[in-house]
């Protein structure tokens, strides 16, 4: 983890984006996040961002927890649906499927199967990484 925030916080430039108009907060943390997500390291970075993003911004209510796996351990938890779960009042909420890698549609298939469930869920989103691209099979 350190060296991740060492590398997020080098002299990397950032991407070309207007930031005109933005707190400059906001622009320390897109340009850290944007740095951060340059680097996969077998997915973790995806999986870390995103958990974090999450548990920032369900910070002030306790009622939600978000629960991020162990990549490439399919099902390695009783309570795994996806490869990042929330959860609301102990009710499944919503499931993330990460990809930092390449993948094909048949992946995606399987995701949004494994995704679909009967329960009230508010949200599946399947979340992909900047380097990655649609194997066609």
């Amino acid at each position: 983890m350190r060296k991740l925030v060492g590398i997020a916080t080098s002299n990397i430039p950032p991407i070309g984006v207007d930031t005109s108009g933005f707190d400059d907060q906001v622009v320390a943390t897109g340009v850290f996040l944007d740095r951060l997500l340059n680097h996969n390291c077998g997915g973790e970075v995806l999986t870390l961002v995103t958990a974090s993003v999450l548990k920032l911004h369900f910070s002030s209510d306790s009622r939600y927890l978000v629960e991020p796996h162990n990549l490439n351990q399919s099902g390695a938890s009783s309570r795994q649906v996806s490869d990042l779960d929330v959860y609301h009042q102990d009710s499944l909420f919503a499931l993330f499927e990460l990809k930092d890698k390449n993948f094909s549609v048949s992946d995606v298939r399987h995701a949004v199967k494994k995704l679909q469930r009967p329960s009230r869920i508010h949200l599946t989103l399947f979340t992909v990484g900047i380097r990655i691209s649609i194997e066609k099979k």
